[in-house]
């Protein structure tokens, strides 16, 4: 029998986290901030507190399926839930077993959220295509609750080949050739070394974060505001989360080096398989010598000679560097579902009609 709870603050969420990661697990989701301790620092470091909810849903004891999110009032639609993810930390919005059955969940899942006088859900920096976005937008449909997705960007998830061999196949020969030259340019000004460092590095890969957090603040990250060193608030966020994926053992650090100096970096987890690549950066000064390019394909001969990851999630927007390297991607945006009443559905309407009204300005424009 199937039951929801609400959690209503950061405290009883914490005495979750045990039961919370076990979900997690069970999920088989890769993303390593849909953790317990994810959402928690995210709370401390940049939500508003009061406004935190948790709703889970247990089968008898076992939890089954859960969703963070926090309250915000909209001036003529009431409340809004909408969940924690942010662009730089993107969660799956929610969890669930990958045993469980959507459609019995989401019935409990969305009287839970009336009940509470939840107008509106809004699952932002949602994956698109994943099953839990596909299974809802079906079962809204069915169930007649108005659907709203925008598609955000497609986020470039790069292949990792199986041998140095299929590596060389799947670029072309232009950028082999552009890889060869960028080597021994930075050759000539000294050793290029790359680095790896993992949670079981202790102290050195947290000196590996600091590291990557100069070399940000040196590239072009730095005039527009989305460096990691951008205010105190996001800098301990960082570093209490790198301790926290250290801790779990995911935390990854890779640093490309010229004569020891860090001239470029890739900071990410490894769940199973598939890497995630949370932030990125290389000195700016470097740019034209290929930097970028170079990072990446060492972290790809890394793992196709550990053969510890086959797949790279990026997370950001896909652009021409990733294009560089054999891969596929995934679509990520904004979901608005209606919680199943007149002033829901026309909050839905509304958002669903606004959009297209951009989407026609913007055609008109170009």
């Amino acid at each position: 029998m199937l039951h929801s709870e609400f959690i209503d603050n950061a405290v009883a969420f914490r005495r979750l986290r045990g039961e919370w990661d076990d979900l997690w697990m069970r999920s088989g989701s890769p993303v390593a901030a849909d953790r317990s301790e994810t959402t928690e620092l995210t709370l401390e470091h940049f939500a508003t507190v009061k406004s935190f909810r948790a709703l889970i849903v247990r089968r008898g004891a076992e939890l089954v399926a859960g969703l963070p999110f926090v309250i915000e009032r909209h001036p003529l639609w009431g409340n809004v839930a909408r969940t924690i993810a942010n662009p730089s930390n993107p969660m799956s919005q929610w969890m669930v077993t990958a045993e469980s059955d959507r459609t019995q969940l989401f019935p409990v899942i969305f009287e839970s959220l009336r009940n509470q006088h939840i107008r509106v859900l809004n699952l932002d920096w949602a994956r698109l295509d994943c099953t839990n976005s596909v299974a809802l937008k079906s079962w809204a449909k069915n169930t007649q609750l108005d659907f709203f997705a925008k598609q955000r960007f497609e986020v470039a998830m790069i292949q990792v080949p199986a041998t140095h061999e299929s590596l060389l196949q799947n670029i072309s020969k232009n950028h082999r050739s552009k890889l060869q030259r960028w080597q021994k340019k930075l050759g000539e000004q000294g050793a290029l070394t790359f680095h790896t460092y993992e949670s079981a590095n202790g102290d050195d890969v947290l000196a590996a974060i600091e590291e990557a957090f100069a070399v940000e603040a040196s590239s072009w990250k730095a005039t527009s505001g989305s460096v990691m060193l951008h205010s105190e608030s996001e800098l301990s966020y960082w570093r209490s989360w790198a301790r926290s994926l250290q801790a779990a053992n995911f935390l990854r650090v890779y640093i490309l080096r010229l004569d020891n100096q860090a001239i470029a970096f890739d900071f990410g987890y490894l769940v199973g398989r598939t890497y995630t690549s949370v932030k990125v950066s290389y000195v700016e000064t470097l740019k034209n010598l290929g930097v970028g390019h170079l990072r990446d394909w060492y972290l790809l001969q890394h793992f196709i000679e550990t053969k510890t990851s086959d797949l790279i999630d990026t997370v950001g927007p896909t652009n021409e560097s990733h294009a560089k390297w054999p891969m596929h991607t995934r679509s990520v945006g904004k979901i608005t579902v209606s919680t199943g009443n007149w002033r829901s559905n026309m909050a839905v309407f509304f958002a669903s009609g606004l959009n297209q009204l951009k989407s026609s300005i913007v055609q008109r424009g170009s």
